[in-house]
């Protein structure tokens, strides 16, 4: 008899109903379940840990892979611009990311150089390549957006445009 009741008082515990009224419990219920929409099924080969650094691919022709490391850049954050709103002028929003482009031991010198040629307007007087982002009222969305802008700007300093052929050439002797 006593074994009959652990094993009702067992059923009892896996149902939905003893999961609601005891949410510390939920996992003797719901353990094995897993969404068609769970991460692990979306992104099988990721670790799906927001700690560990994901390794860049490294392409050889590449001089820039990406990888921009935070502690080279000084980022501040201020009251952004625009209409009013709830709570709109109470929260620092605006990002201002600033990258001293001499120091950046991480860039290869050719793309140095040539961030200095091409974004003059951008870079202050100290030698800091300023970026501004007041897009969203979120915090983390204009720093993950200044950041990207960076990327792009170096990316376009590492681009090296290709040699004309003798045909375009010719072609454009000819107009």
């Amino acid at each position: 008899m006593g074994t009959l009741s652990a094993i009702r008082s067992v059923r009892y515990l896996n149902t939905p109903m003893f999961c609601r009224l005891y949410p510390s419990s939920q996992g003797l219920f719901y353990s094995n379940y897993q969404s068609s929409i769970s991460l692990k099924n979306l992104y099988p080969t990721s670790s799906l840990r927001l700690t560990t650094i994901d390794k860049v691919p490294e392409d050889p022709s590449s001089k820039f892979n990406g990888y921009i490391p935070i502690d080279s850049l000084k980022i501040t954050y201020s009251r952004s611009s625009g209409p009013g709103g709830q709570l709109i002028n109470t929260l620092n929003t605006k990002v201002d990311l600033r990258l001293h482009v001499e120091s950046a031991a991480w860039l290869h010198p050719e793309i140095k150089a040539k961030l200095l040629e091409k974004n003059r307007s951008m870079i202050s007087k100290e030698g800091y390549l300023i970026i501004k982002s007041d897009k969203t009222r979120s915090q983390q969305l204009n720093l993950a957006d200044a950041m990207d802008r960076l990327r792009t700007i170096i990316r376009s300093a590492e681009f090296v445009p290709a040699k004309p052929s003798p045909e375009t050439v010719e072609q454009i002797r000819r107009k």
